[in-house]
């Protein structure tokens, strides 16, 4: 998880917080299979979710098992959430003689809740919510930014130009 505050979703920011924007490792472009165990409604989420990671670049067969569990969850969740827009949230309870006694949250409801909080932290890590997507950027084709090329020439060569300094190897 990253730190420090949320970033702005609608991108404007004052001089004195500049805009940040972490690199990310371009993600080799690759067909992701849906694992065979995953259930039919989870599979039906592996279906629309894999084509949005391969198009913004950020998916590799190293990412499947926590997809899948992302799909798997996220069906779960639905089905709790189709049980409580049926059923309501709660549920009367009744004496022996028939009158209600009190009101009982149904399990689904905390199961919706939890799985809700379990996904949201899987969606930030694919960057399937729009404060996350503002902090990544995915290089295309492998290449550094200026940026990231001259922090790599300091942290190589921390006293300047390695064509210049004395003992340095040839270049070819």
């Amino acid at each position: 998880m990253m730190e420090g505050p949320a970033p702005e979703p609608t991108g404007k920011r004052t001089p004195k917080r500049p805009t940040r924007k972490a690199a990310a490792v371009p993600a080799a472009p690759e067909s992701v299979p849906c694992p065979d165990w995953l259930d039919g409604d989870a599979k039906k989420v592996w279906a629309q979710v894999i084509p949005l990671l391969e198009e913004m670049g950020v998916m590799t067969s190293a990412d499947s098992n926590a997809l899948a569990r992302y799909c798997q969850l996220f069906a779960r969740w639905k089905r709790a959430e189709q049980f409580i827009q049926q059923y309501g949230e709660t549920y009367p309870v009744k004496s022996g003689n028939g009158t209600v006694k009190c009101f009982f949250q149904w399990p689904q409801v905390t199961i919706a809740q939890k799985l809700s909080i379990t996904l949201t932290k899987l969606e930030h890590e694919f960057g399937l919510t729009p404060a996350v997507r503002m902090r990544i950027e995915v290089q295309s084709s492998g290449e550094m930014s200026q940026e990231q090329e001259d922090l790599f020439q300091q942290m190589l060569w921390p006293f300047g130009d390695p064509s210049k300094s004395p003992g340095s190897p040839p270049h070819a």
